[in-house]
């Protein structure tokens, strides 16, 4: 997502008509300074800038109490400040205290003016007779599995706790076990639990109910993605010759060991999570992983298997020519599997969503009238993505030019990459069922990218709410809301209360100097595979790939005459105050003829 600041030297906006729609690009952003993959600092060329500590620029008191905001300033010596309330000066401090005997909402407006330039912003202040606790969870993945005799912290997320009379009760089998923020759980006998937290304090009682399964052993969990969300089983499909990289999902595990074997036959020297499998000949083949723990409180072992089809034929027996009545854009959308993010379930305007897109099939159609009339469908943050295909087959011009594009809307200082993944219809079913090759860029194989990287991400409860994340290497963040985009989740309502991104992970472009975008193999990304196309939406920037840059993942190249589908992937893990999380937006998919 991209806000551009103006001040008061310069005043940037891009406008454009469809449907009497007007793009407003506020807030032109300039310029980084010292900074590193995990904090971005900004000096704004020395003008004043302002953060509160509201991510949704929301602030919440109760009726005749006080409410004091201090903001966080940079380059404000010797400012002048002004807070107004319809347009009634209320303080030049600072901080804001703030107090009202009236229920209601109040409009903050406060700007701030040096000799260099000024900032100007809004709050709301929500004055409510009540405020009673809220609770929340930021739930596992495969929900709270523990084994008998153990130890669970349980450490919910409390707000409105700062009454002297807050009090919260944890209680079991209508017994009160523990009486302090976070409990221990720890029961020996299996089977499911119901922690029931009650919190009250001077305004009312909340009660928040969670479930814990206690397991014989420990949970562990070992399973395939399947290569996209409608499949209808887990099967790889490659020619003879062509190699499949098998990676299992796993979950709890934390020293494991691997086993493989095919059709029951052990595969001696298969002993890392990935392992390669070339058949070939044609046929179907049961391959089987046997992931193992051993510690000191278990020693439990796990198998899966995955089917891997040989499938018979050719590609060239398999390849759908352009034909006169060819379209150059994408014609379906086969999968939209966002990550959360600030234009995600975003009503009207130009993310356009309608608020029912409950299901995998209604977004996709959602996504789909959206590229149809060249309007950016957004992935959210780091791991969303989308899967695309056309009438025909792209043919694979061998480095003779660039054989799709992109549109996007990146521009020199402001770039949200994406890496896009190409397969072919290898069983020839007319579904992206088939193995996914990542395009290389200039960032492979560098020591700041990892391969193989995964985030789960959970709703949010209650809604308005961070939407929290932990990756693969147990390092957790959020999706932060904001006070541009009001609508009550950025989490997709059409997915399950968490789910499991794999993929690619590169630092943001932000951390770059200057914001200098990546050099070549990127969506939305000002690199040097940048070029004009047809102006959508105050935008004409297109990227260009080519199928000869599809690589196994172990960065070998892998030779397809061909692709069928494409899928694209927001490929870092972002986020500034400024103008929230990074999120690659997609306006088209062209076949380049």
């Amino acid at each position: 997502m991209r806000l551009y600041v103006a001040n008061s030297q310069t005043a940037s906006f891009f406008t454009s008509q469809m449907n009497k729609f007007l793009l407003v690009l506020c807030f032109i952003f300039i310029a980084l300074t010292s900074c590193n993959k995990d904090d971005n600092l900004y000096d704004n060329n020395g003008l004043p800038s302002v953060e509160f500590d509201s991510e949704t620029g929301i602030y919440t008191v109760k009726l005749g109490r006080s409410l004091t905001i201090t903001p966080e300033y940079k380059n404000v010596n010797n400012a002048v400040f002004a807070w107004n309330v319809d347009g009634k000066l209320i303080s030049t401090a600072p901080s804001l205290t703030f107090s009202s005997d009236v229920v209601g909402e109040y409009y903050v407006t406060l700007r701030v003016d040096t000799e260099v330039g000024s900032v100007k912003d809004e709050i709301k202040i929500e004055v409510v007779d009540l405020l009673p606790p809220v609770i929340s969870f930021a739930l596992p993945a495969q929900g709270i599995k523990v084994k008998r005799g153990t130890d669970y912290p349980l450490s919910p997320e409390i707000r409105y706790d700062e009454d002297d009379d807050f009090k919260i009760e944890w209680i079991i089998d209508n017994k009160v076990v523990g009486r302090e923020k976070t409990y221990v759980f720890n029961e020996d006998k299996i089977g499911e639990y119901t922690v029931t937290i009650k919190a009250s304090n001077d305004d009312g009682e909340t009660i928040y109910d969670l479930k814990v399964q206690v397991l014989e052993s420990e949970p562990f969990v070992v399973s395939f993605f399947k290569p996209y969300y409608l499949a209808e089983e887990n099967v790889r499909y490659v020619y003879p010759g062509q190699s499949v990289f098998l990676r299992p999902h796993l979950e709890y595990f934390t020293n494991p060991t691997f086993k493989w074997s095919v059709d029951g036959k052990e595969i001696s020297d298969a002993t890392a999570q990935t392992y390669v499998f070339t058949p070939s000949s044609t046929g179907e083949y049961e391959v089987m992983v046997t992931v193992s723990e051993k510690t000191e409180t278990s020693d439990a072992s796990i198998s899966t298997t995955v089917k891997v089809v040989c499938v018979t034929g050719t590609p060239a027996e398999r390849f759908r020519p352009a034909t006169a009545s060819s379209a150059k854009k994408c014609n379906k959308v086969y999968e939209f599997f966002p990550a959360p993010g600030q234009f995600i379930n975003q009503p009207g305007g130009l993310a356009g969503y309608s608020g029912n897109e409950t299901t995998m099939e209604l977004a996709c159609a959602f996504a789909e009238s959206k590229l149809a009339i060249d309007m950016y469908v957004s992935l959210g943050a780091w791991g969303g993505s989308l899967i695309v295909g056309f009438d025909h087959s792209i043919r694979n011009k061998n480095g003779e030019g660039y054989d799709f594009g992109v549109h996007g809307n990146a521009f020199a200082t402001s770039n949200e990459p994406g890496i896009v993944w190409v397969m072919q219809d290898t069983n020839g079913n007319g579904l992206p069922d088939d193995e996914w090759y990542e395009l290389r860029g200039s960032e492979t194989g560098k020591p700041t990218t990892i391969q193989d990287y995964e985030v789960t991400y959970f709703r949010p409860e209650p809604y308005a709410r961070n939407n929290f994340w932990i990756d693969c290497f147990g390092k957790e963040g959020s999706v932060k809301r904001n006070k541009y985009h009001g609508q009550e989740y950025y989490y997709p309502i059409w997915m399950p209360d968490s789910y499991t991104i794999r993929g690619t992970l590169i630092p943001g472009t932000m951390s770059n100097e200057g914001h200098a975008p990546y050099p070549w193999g990127y969506v939305d990304n000002c690199g040097n595979d940048s070029f004009s196309g047809p102006d959508l939406y105050g935008t004409a920037q297109i990227n260009g790939f080519k199928i000869s840059n599809a690589m196994y993942p172990d960065g070998t190249p892998i030779i397809l005459e061909y692709i069928d589908f494409i899928k694209i992937q927001c490929a870092v893990q972002e986020y500034h105050d400024s103008f929230g999380e990074v999120s690659t937006e997609v306006f088209s998919v062209v076949d380049i003829f």
